[in-house]
């Protein structure tokens, strides 16, 4: 009986959308897809967002695209809706789909559900718009919520522009610093502050969107000679060679990721002349033991002081990392079978509104994914 006034709320409610929605960006649950560019040949991803999501628990979601210009090539989930099962196949229609029929809270995370990377196939026509089409059926109870509701959803569709120009990679500024988006996320390229104790954020948003910074490149800091002490966010994935480099001040570098890639004399090291570098007294750097840092440190002759606290928001256990354990540890303290200390409380509050819940578990297996 249940079964049969679901379809005929759904039946009442259905319709699938196709082209593109004007959405009032105020009070519209809406399902947004991102327009791109991209050359022949080349590669391109097309972000998936919810906007104004009211709470569910379940979307299935059809992505319809011109074959013939374009091929899917992968699909990263966002991590935001739960349990993902999509479609092994990357043909058109490709089929999103997240059902967590057991959940006993709704998801009511907004941003980015899915990413899809095309390839532009080398005959598709320059200047050609090719439309990234989203539908979905309430009828077939697409999309519903934890009480078995459908919920409805607008839909702005997307595209990706053939163009025959290579684009450079984007350099703006963000307070003191310079950066270039790369895929998944910002590389620092410079420096225009005079801090002396400088501590590089984990993201920024950038029309809109939330990047993390996962880099620093190469001679982004190089012959400053103001800061003392540096800290790098646990995103950082890279530091490039000589980033560092010539710092003759900087006596303290605090690196949260234990295994970031280091550069050649990224740390340390100081100009004398063309044939000769210097090191630089005293020079610490501070991280977890048991990672590339550490290596990079004992090979270079340089003091490695140990972390002995939790690395930020996320690192549940305080063993350093990001791991599954840390996505353990959070279910059973919401369970209640296990109690945190105040300072693991303040690491598993991701999304820090001072309340650790299951939105922070969300959070916390959307960043494990990623």
């Amino acid at each position: 009986m249940k079964k049969g006034i679901v379809v005929f709320l759904c039946t009442l409610m259905s319709f699938s959308i196709f082209g593109t929605t004007n959405i009032s960006a105020e009070v519209t649950p809406a399902i947004l897809v991102e327009s791109a560019m991209a050359q022949p040949g080349k590669t391109v991803q097309v972000d998936i967002s919810l906007q104004n999501n009211p709470g569910i628990v379940s979307m299935t979601l059809r992505v319809s695209f011109d074959t013939a210009a374009l091929t899917l090539k992968n699909v990263q989930d966002g991590g935001i809706l739960g349990m993902q099962s999509h479609k092994p196949q990357y043909n058109s229609p490709y089929t999103l789909s997240w059902v967590n029929d057991t959940a006993l809270v709704n998801f009511t995370v907004n941003g980015v559900i899915a990413s899809l990377i095309f390839e532009v196939d080398e005959s598709a026509l320059i200047g050609e718009q090719y439309p990234i089409i989203v539908s979905y059926d309430l009828d077939n109870y697409d999309i519903y919520n934890k009480d078995i509701e459908c919920v409805d959803f607008a839909v702005q569709n997307g595209s990706v522009t053939v163009n025959d120009e290579a684009f450079e990679p984007i350099y703006a500024p963000i307070t003191d610093f310079s950066y270039r988006l790369v895929h998944g996320g910002i590389y620092i390229t410079g420096y225009h502050g005079n801090d002396v104790d400088l501590q590089i954020p984990e993201s920024y948003i950038i029309n809109g969107k939330e990047r993390d910074v996962t880099g620093i490149d190469e001679s982004a800091f190089e012959g400053n000679e103001t800061i003392a002490s540096v800290i790098l966010p646990v995103t950082i994935k890279s530091v490039g060679d000589y980033a560092f480099y010539d710092c003759i001040s900087l006596k303290e570098v605090t690196l949260l990721n234990k295994n970031a890639i280091i550069g050649e004399k990224a740390f340390g090291y100081y100009y004398i002349s063309r044939q000769k570098d210097g090191k630089v007294d005293h020079f610490t750097l501070t991280t977890y033991n048991g990672g590339t840092v550490s290596d990079y440190l004992s090979e270079h002759g340089m003091e490695l002081l140990e972390i002995t606290k939790p690395v930020g928001p996320g690192d549940v256990d305080a063993d350093g990392e990001y791991t599954a354990t840390d996505l353990v540890v959070l279910k059973q303290h919401l369970l209640m079978a296990l109690s945190l200390t105040d300072e693991k409380l303040k690491s598993a509050d991701l999304n820090e509104d001072g309340i650790v819940n299951i939105l922070d578990l969300i959070k916390l297996k959307k960043n494990l994914i990623e």
